[in-house]
C-alpha cells in the first residue's frame, strides 16, 4: 500500500501527527493514515489542484504555428483557390480533389512542393502548414 503523505503538525511532546496539539509542536512530515481529517483535506487540497490544472489547459493559447497557418491560408485562397477553392475540396477534371490526391501518397510534401518552388521558403513553409491541417481534417473525416 503507497502512503500518503503530507506535511502537518507534529505535537513535540507525544509526537503524534496531527489534532489535538499541546504548545509544543512542530511541522514535519507525517503519514496521514489514521487521520480522516487530515485524508479529507488533503483530498480537497489535490482535487482543487487537479482542477485548476484542468482549467488552466483548457484556455491554452492558440498553437504557435497559428499565424503562419492563417498567412498559409491566405496564399493558399489567393494562389491556389481558383483550381482547388480555399478548401481544397473543389473537384479537378479527374473527379479527384487535391486532398485525395495528396492523402493517397506518403510524400505528400514532395508531390505539393513541386508546385510551391517559386514561393519564399517562409510562404511555403506557411502553405504547407495550412494544406497540412486541411489533409488532417480530412483524413480524421474518413473521406477518401
Amino acid at each position: 500500500m503507497i502512503a500518503v503523505i503530507a506535511v502537518i503538525a507534529r505535537d513535540r511532546k507525544t509526537g503524534r501527527c496531527g489534532w489535538p496539539l499541546t504548545f509544543r509542536w512542530e511541522v514535519s512530515l507525517c503519514t496521514v493514515e489514521g487521520h480522516p481529517i487530515m485524508k479529507a483535506l488533503l483530498i480537497i487540497a489535490l482535487t482543487a489542484a487537479a482542477f485548476q490544472v484542468a482549467a488552466q489547459q483548457g484556455q491554452s493559447p492558440a498553437p504557435a504555428n497559428a499565424a503562419p497557418r492563417e498567412h498559409g491560408r491566405q496564399i493558399f485562397t489567393g494562389k491556389c483557390g481558383k483550381c482547388h477553392d480555399e478548401n481544397a475540396q473543389k473537384k479537378l477534371s479527374d473527379g479527384s480533389t487535391l486532398l485525395t490526391r495528396l492523402s493517397a501518397r506518403k510524400d505528400w510534401q514532395v508531390m505539393l512542393g513541386t508546385r510551391l518552388k517559386s514561393m519564399t521558403p517562409e510562404d511555403r513553409q506557411a502553405v504547407t502548414l495550412y494544406v497540412e491541417g486541411l489533409l488532417s481534417e480530412f483524413q480524421s473525416s474518413g473521406k477518401k
